[in-house]
């Protein structure tokens, strides 16, 4: 049985950061995860979770990830242009793909060289786009910041 996980986080998506260094008072190098990207890949990893049955274990076959991140409507988009508005500035796609990969490590999955297909779009809050990714979606307008991920197991 192949197995497939649907599922909206309901929080602004955020990139995936690179790690930070600070020195200590002894000279030595901390390297730490800023704090943002910890809550954003425990509120991924929980909302997974929430979804699967007690014991489980990481899916072991190939995959695909398909992720969308709504993201806010910048005020500077005049009004005209917002129904078909695409958010081409930065952060890059990759690294919003990142933190959903990096969340759901360990948990989804053991290896994310298991994941052999991504889909990936970023998208404006209240755009006619759909993502087409979850079932019911298509017909209704995402209102809020939110990640919609989906992931399939697929036939080997």
């Amino acid at each position: 049985m192949l197995h497939r996980f649907q599922f909206i986080v309901y929080d602004e998506p955020v990139p995936q950061a690179r790690p930070r260094f600070a020195r200590t008072s002894t000279g030595k190098v901390h390297t730490y995860i800023p704090k943002h990207n910890e809550e954003a890949r425990f509120l991924i990893r929980a909302t997974f979770l929430n979804l699967v049955r007690d014991p489980w274990e990481p899916l072991q076959g190939p995959l695909r990830l398909l992720v969308t991140a709504w993201l806010p409507m910048p005020k500077s988009i005049p009004k005209k242009r917002r129904e078909a508005a695409l958010p081409t500035k930065r952060p890059d796609l990759d690294n919003y793909v990142k933190m959903v990969e990096d969340a759901l490590l360990g948990y989804a999955f053991n290896d994310d060289a298991q994941i052999v297909t991504i889909e990936a779009r970023k998208r404006y809050v209240g755009t006619l786009y759909d993502s087409g990714f979850i079932p019911g979606l298509s017909t209704t307008r995402i209102t809020s910041p939110c990640w919609e991920v989906c992931l399939d197991e697929i036939e080997s």
